[in-house]
C-alpha cells in the first residue's frame, strides 16, 4: 500500500519559515513511512488581504528558484515525493500564477499546474493577486505512480 503523508499546515508570511517547516515535516513523514507528502494550498507565503498584489509579485519565484530547489533536494535526500505549491511569476504584470507541482522522489519535478478557476466570492477576490493558468495538468505516469494535480477551487 502506498503511505501518503497531508501536511496540514498554517504558513506564515516568511518564506525562509515555511521551507524550514515543510522540510521538518518531510523528514517526519518519512519516518513515519511515508512515500508521499502533500502540502495544502499557499505552501510558500500566506498572503494577507493586507498585501498588495505587487508584494506578491516579490515573493514568486519560477518551478527551478531557490524555494522549489531546496523542497527538491530535501525529497531526494528523504527519497518521498512531494506535492507542494509556489507562487509562480506569470506575464501579466502585478499578478502570480498559483502553482502546484509534483516533485518525484529522485528529487525532478514531473508535473506542474496553475490553478484555472480564481475564487472571487464572499469578500475575496483572488483575480486581484493571481492570473488563471491555462489548462489542465495532464494525469502523469512515474514511479510514484499516476497522478493529476488540482488546486482547490478547481475541484
Amino acid at each position: 500500500m502506498y503511505q501518503i503523508a497531508i501536511a496540514q499546515v498554517q504558513s506564515s508570511t516568511d518564506k525562509q519559515e515555511n521551507l524550514a517547516m515543510a522540510r521538518r515535516l518531510l523528514e517526519e513523514a518519512k519516518r513515519k513511512g511515508a512515500e508521499l507528502i502533500v502540502f495544502p494550498e499557499f505552501l510558500m507565503a500566506l498572503s494577507p488581504g493586507s498585501q498588495t498584489a505587487a508584494e506578491l509579485t516579490e515573493i514568486a519565484e519560477p518551478a527551478d528558484g531557490p524555494f522549489v530547489s531546496a523542497l527538491a533536494d530535501a525529497a531526494k535526500d528523504a527519497g518521498i515525493a512531494v506535492v507542494a505549491t509556489i507562487y509562480e511569476p506569470s506575464t501579466t504584470v502585478d499578478r502570480v500564477f498559483d502553482t502546484a507541482l509534483w516533485i518525484d522522489r529522485r528529487g525532478n519535478i514531473v508535473s506542474v499546474y496553475r490553478k484555472l478557476h480564481l475564487y472571487d466570492a464572499f469578500g475575496f477576490k483572488e483575480s486581484d493577486k493571481f492570473c488563471p493558468g491555462d489548462d489542465l495538468a495532464p494525469l502523469t505516469q512515474s514511479g510514484d505512480g499516476c497522478f493529476g494535480l488540482m488546486i482547490c477551487y478547481d475541484l
